[in-house]
């Protein structure tokens, strides 16, 4: 395992976008709780397809495997939401 990468500038960047979409996503939970939903059923699952890529990258960056590593990033009409939520937050 390559503990220098965690000290990386690309390691930071991807864990703030990783806490970002937790942070939307849990809000987005919270919201639905009281019959708001923020994100679609589609949209959600979305953000969640980015979360999984990031998590594929940071492995990589730590070495801990290199194969099926993944590259996505959301709509930009889900990232105006994200943008709007994180603005909120």
């Amino acid at each position: 395992m390559n503990y220098q990468a965690l000290n990386s500038q690309e390691y930071e960047k991807i864990s703030s976008r990783l806490e970002l979409l937790f942070e939307v996503l849990w809000h987005c939970s919270q919201c639905k709780e009281v019959n708001r939903s923020v994100f679609t059923v589609n949209e959600r699952i979305l953000i969640n397809q980015e979360r999984g890529a990031l998590m594929s990258q940071q492995n990589l960056l730590l070495e801990i495997y290199n194969e099926d590593v993944r590259y996505y990033q959301v709509h930009e009409n889900i990232e105006k939401k994200i943008q709007l939520i994180k603005s909120k937050l």
